[in-house]
């Protein structure tokens, strides 16, 4: 009688076998998985069958399929298990951002590291798409030093006007925009830039800039380190449908940012993307064509060496 350690491992598509979990979400689980023909080892998101209103995995299929980018996750395969279980395969990265956040890494590697992801959302936002949920561990990092953007379930095209609105569960809590916060429905690509610009911030202090319990507690710390959103601010933010008169709050994001160690034109870039008017947010482009990211920036194999990738 074969045991049950001895019993036939279950094959995913006809070729995949599962080595271990390695993450997951609000939308389903990723796991580690082996090609059986090749040896090869890819990443598998399984996809909650009770969490399909986003498209799942043929949604997800459908967009990564459009991208040809270096900084953006490639698509391998798809499919639907008889179980009606959505599966999504992609290259696996074993290196995450996240993991580096409290790592205090040199200036120049940030800048390295930021450099890649504005590259990836300036794709994105060529072909009208918002990613909505920019953040540490959906960065991921390769083994040749090159940034990864990954995880589209909530991307989606820019908003084509009145009758196409936005929906407000976007972007992970630390890392949304005030916009979103105060109901606007038909946000723009700058809710990427916002997201960026607190990914670099954190990068700089060692943790989460804005790290709220709940929506009203991570909008008071956008509050009380950017300052309070007013009309002399952010013109038309009174109309905005959730929008609050809040009290206090002034600028302490560059102190901050000083207290970090990062330079007075690194603290300029980071001020200006998280500027609380999305319409004063620079763009990719601008972002790219800045000075900042032309001068004393670290080279691919620099971050390689200094991440110590494997």
């Amino acid at each position: 009688m074969q045991s049950k350690s001895s019993k036939q491992q279950k094959i995913y598509n006809g070729k995949y076998i599962k080595l271990s979990k390695i993450g997951g979400g609000s939308f389903g689980q990723v796991y580690l998985v082996k090609d059986i023909k090749t040896n090869n080892e890819y990443a598998m998101k399984k996809f909650y069958l009770d969490n399909l209103g986003n498209g799942g995995a043929v949604k997800q299929f459908e967009i990564l399929s459009k991208f040809d980018h270096e900084n953006i996750h490639k698509v391998l395969d798809m499919f639907i298990a008889p179980n009606k279980n959505q599966y999504l395969i992609t290259p696996y990265y074993p290196n995450n951002l996240y993991n580096y956040v409290t790592k205090k890494l040199p200036e120049k590697i940030i800048k390295q590291i930021i450099l890649q992801v504005i590259n990836a959302a300036k794709y994105l936002h060529s072909l009208k798409y918002i990613h909505r949920d920019i953040k540490p561990d959906n960065i991921l990092i390769s083994n040749e030093g090159k940034i990864i953007l990954t995880d589209f379930d909530l991307c989606r095209l820019e908003s084509k006007g009145k009758d196409d609105p936005l929906t407000r569960t976007a972007v992970t809590l630390y890392y949304r925009a005030p916009e979103i916060f105060f109901g606007d429905s038909y946000y723009t690509n700058k809710i990427d830039i916002w997201s960026i610009g607190c990914v670099f911030a954190e990068l700089v202090i060692g943790q989460p800039l804005f790290k709220g319990s709940n929506e009203l507690s991570t909008l008071s710390k956008i509050i009380q380190i950017i300052g309070c959103p007013n009309e002399d601010n952010w013109p038309g933010v009174s109309e905005l449908p959730n929008y609050l008169p809040f009290g206090g709050g002034e600028f302490q994001l560059g102190k901050m940012l000083e207290n970090g160690g990062l330079s007075k034109e690194g603290i300029e870039i980071v001020t200006n993307m998280l500027m609380l008017d999305p319409k004063k947010r620079p763009t990719c482009e601008e972002l790219l064509e800045n000075e900042y990211f032309k001068k004393d920036i670290a080279s691919v194999d620099e971050l390689k060496k200094i991440m110590e990738l494997k």
